[in-house]
């Protein structure tokens, strides 16, 4: 009897997490879904972007732009505001003051992070347009890089690229993830990374940026090991709240 009634009440259980949404299966472990979207600091559209990215529910969102208490966003957290319900974790890298406050790139995170770097890529004359978190999820270790390059100069673009991808060959994590606003002017600027998987190309083109001031509108990316990393979809977010457009990417974690 008491058999019957405990298996009655995991029934029951497994019910309710079903309804709720919430994963007891292995599938959720063995997949990462990240977001990149620069925001525009906000765009003066905090709560509605927040609402994006709840809506989205990815496990990682990759941002740009972001600003931290400035008073273009009236002395708040833009991360604080943006992380809503989902994300307990938030991780910001300064890239300089702002209207009394710091401005920079940031990462809101559904797990804790083992190990967070604010700007892990400084070299003499590189700025830290770079930051990088490592995380553990379906059994692996996970690099995830949140870039955010130089729009001003072709040739230090190039120099952070450069830089970039020297940690990432480096880096012994299996799983690796560059994502973010590369600002580059044509896809060509990534064959550094020709041996790695990359989403946003010339066969499967994501015009991300909104603005016509650019050579292309694919300066949104991101770059994966794909020999640890299967791409299972990807999504481009048309929303208006930004300049950008919000990249979605499901991956599959291969054993």
């Amino acid at each position: 009897m008491k058999a019957k009634v405990l298996s009655l009440l995991v029934v029951i259980g497994l019910l309710i997490l079903n309804l709720l949404g919430v994963g007891y299966g292995t599938t959720q472990q063995d997949t990462l879904t990240i977001v990149t979207w620069n925001i525009k600091h906000g765009n003066g559209h905090l709560d509605w972007q927040q609402e994006q990215l709840e809506m989205i529910g990815a496990d990682i969102c990759f941002l740009q732009e972001v600003d931290e208490y400035t008073d273009r966003v009236n002395g708040v957290s833009t991360l604080e505001i943006l992380s809503g319900r989902n994300y307990y974790y938030q991780y910001f890298g300064n890239n300089g003051g702002y209207q009394n406050g710091e401005y920079g790139t940031g990462i809101l995170s559904k797990r804790r992070f083992t190990k967070f770097e604010p700007s892990p890529l400084i070299e003499e004359g590189v700025h830290n347009g770079i930051i990088k978190g490592t995380l553990r999820r379906g059994g692996q270790t996970f690099s995830l890089y949140n870039v955010h390059l130089s729009s001003e100069s072709d040739t230090y673009r190039a120099k952070q690229l450069e830089v970039l991808l020297q940690s990432f060959e480096e880096d012994e994590n299996p799983c690796k993830i560059i994502a973010g606003d590369f600002n580059i002017r044509d896809l060509s600027e990534l064959a550094l990374f020709e041996e790695y998987g990359i989403v946003n190309t010339d066969e499967h083109y994501y015009p991300t940026y909104q603005g016509l001031d650019w050579d292309t509108q694919a300066i949104d990316n991101v770059i994966y090991t794909d020999d640890t990393l299967e791409v299972q979809q990807v999504d481009m977010l048309v929303n208006g709240l930004s300049d950008h457009n919000a990249l979605t990417v499901t991956f599959q974690i291969l054993e």
